[in-house]
């Protein structure tokens, strides 16, 4: 009976964690950057016809879709951008500009594939261009590639060695791995241009190299910056959810004189995370009802009610959610998770089946999101007697994290992840020692505790597996 609980309880959680409200633009160390290397040289500028190596009236075309990928990137169409500019250097492939258009466009709409592939373009014309660089390391960052990311911004540093944004993301990338580098390298940022987010930056760096005293400092720093900034004040809360000290981060949103609908889902995230699912479940019901045409939310907010018990409020929510785009990746995933509960193996493993075939490249809870879906899914396998397809599901979740290299901020679901896999292989004396670690960095994270909790179950350590998992549910 404890057993069953603990995978209910794990399964409930699983992918919360990985799942992180659209909202949430300051990821004090997560994979999005706040620099966004668009292009220098507007892509609007008409080409000339030595640039692209065609007629007049070709050129005339090439700069009517630069200006069209230009103006739809300024109405946050990354999308239509994307297409625009695909359709600008299929016409003038020599032009390395618009390349970088290209590739900075398909970062910013997920395709993260043709976005390398055409930075790597663009720098083959142009082996120069600190621009590509730079922006093919941001790529790099979003896909979890940090060795790959940092290697090209050496060389934009090696060029340009007081760029301040690109300081900032080489501290950023390093955090996880060397925090004494990326001491040096945010404080040559802060030096080159102060910034709130890299004075956020550097109270976490601070904070794990152990030095609180400096990361409180440069917290408040941060803070006196921008005071009555909700922006600013929301990155603070940030840094203290990537801290653990959950209960900080909703002191500083809860102040918030104004509290608008990515407010009240930030809420609910850091509700989850301190393990008060009503809370969670509230503020994040709160935030869908004023934004009804936001599916982002709306599935959040679904989630959170499956978190809190609620299934039937989770079911409507879910249902809205599938009118606004039956096709989502998440609709699948939210439904495939509420069959499961209810012990609907087949009709679970459909949807999940469904939403690992509807996934996009990049999506918006991470890197690790696609991971913690295959994880479920052979786990729902696993449950339905189905061992060969629960070993390849595993299978291909342990090769996608076996790639990655994440950020700091995104450490403890990492290891979280790569341990349950682990224990799939056999391989609980690895799965200990990265769960160990993991509750290291976040010792209240109650899903952590809920797995640790599974583990010790396992491993017929019964009387430590009851106390953790009380320590879990209580949290």
């Amino acid at each position: 009976m404890v057993l069953a609980t603990f995978r209910v309880s794990v399964r409930l959680a699983i992918l919360m964690v990985a799942t992180v409200s659209a909202a949430q633009t300051f990821d004090v160390n997560g994979q999005t950057s706040s620099t966004s290397s668009a292009p220098s040289k507007k892509p609007g500028t008409q080409p000339s016809s030595n640039d692209t190596g065609m007629g007049w009236g070709a050129s005339i075309e090439v700069a009517r879709e630069a200006r069209a990928a230009q103006t739809a990137l300024q109405h946050g169409d990354a999308a239509g951008a994307t297409a625009h500019a695909q359709r600008a250097v299929n016409a003038a492939p020599q032009n390395p500009d618009l390349w970088f258009t290209l590739a900075y466009a398909a970062r910013l709409s997920g395709q993260y594939s043709l976005s390398v592939d055409a930075y790597r373009r663009g720098l083959a014309l142009k082996p120069s261009s600190v621009e590509g660089l730079s922006g093919l390391a941001q790529t790099y960052a979003r896909m979890g590639r940090s060795a790959e990311a940092q290697q090209a911004l050496d060389q934009v540093l090696a060029a340009n060695p007081s760029s301040a944004a690109d300081l900032q993301l080489a501290g950023e990338l390093l955090l996880p791995t060397d925090a004494n580098r990326a001491i040096d390298y945010l404080q040559r940022s802060e030096a080159a241009k102060k910034s709130p987010r890299t004075e956020l930056l550097l109270a976490r760096a601070y904070e794990l190299t152990g030095d609180g005293e400096s990361a409180h400092k440069m917290l408040e720093t941060a803070r006196r910056s921008a005071p009555n900034n909700p922006e600013v004040l929301r990155a603070v809360a940030s840094y203290y959810r990537d801290t653990g000290h959950y209960d900080q981060a909703i002191q500083v949103l809860e102040g918030l004189h104004t509290k608008d609908e990515h407010v009240l889902a930030e809420l609910g995230y850091s509700y989850t995370l301190a393990g008060n699912g009503r809370a969670a479940a509230e503020n994040y019901s709160a935030a869908a009802s004023r934004a009804p045409r936001d599916i982002e939310i709306q599935l959040n907010a679904a989630q959170a009610m499956l978190n809190a018990g609620e299934a039937d409020k989770a079911t409507a929510l879910l249902k809205h959610a599938a009118d606004l785009n039956p096709e989502h990746y998440r609709v699948y995933a939210l439904r495939g998770r509420l069959d499961a509960a209810r012990h609907r193996s087949g009709d679970a493993i459909r949807e999940y089946e469904a939403a690992l075939q509807h996934l996009p490249e990049g999506v918006p809870e991470g890197v690790l999101y696609p991971i913690a879906l295959r994880v479920d899914l052979a786990e729902v396998y696993r449950d339905a007697g189905d061992t060969a397809n629960a070993e390849r599901v595993t299978k291909e979740a342990a090769n996608a994290i076996s790639v990655l290299d994440v950020s700091a901020a995104a450490r403890p679901e990492f290891l979280r992840l790569r341990a349950v896999i682990e224990m799939s292989g056999g391989k609980v004396d690895s799965a200990e020692k990265d769960l160990k670690e993991a509750l290291q960095l976040e010792p209240r994270n109650n899903v952590l505790l809920l797995t640790y909790a599974n583990l010790l179950w396992k491993t017929e350590r019964k009387q430590e597996a009851r106390k953790t998992y009380q320590r879990g549910a209580s949290d």
